[in-house]
């Protein structure tokens, strides 16, 4: 499920923070995450979470 959020770019430039526009109800949760490099290698993973 996609969640709405709003994103933002570090100060260092490589690091990221999602803010979500609503809370988690409680449940288990996957991020998928993407990313290219400047010589434009791609990369990703997954992680999970449980919200009590």
């Amino acid at each position: 499920m996609k969640m709405a959020h709003t994103s933002q770019m570090g100060k260092d430039g490589k690091s990221m923070t999602l803010l979500l526009k609503k809370a988690l109800v409680p449940g288990s949760y996957t991020v998928k995450w993407s990313a290219a490099g400047a010589d434009s290698h791609r990369m990703g993973s997954e992680f999970s979470f449980k919200v009590k």
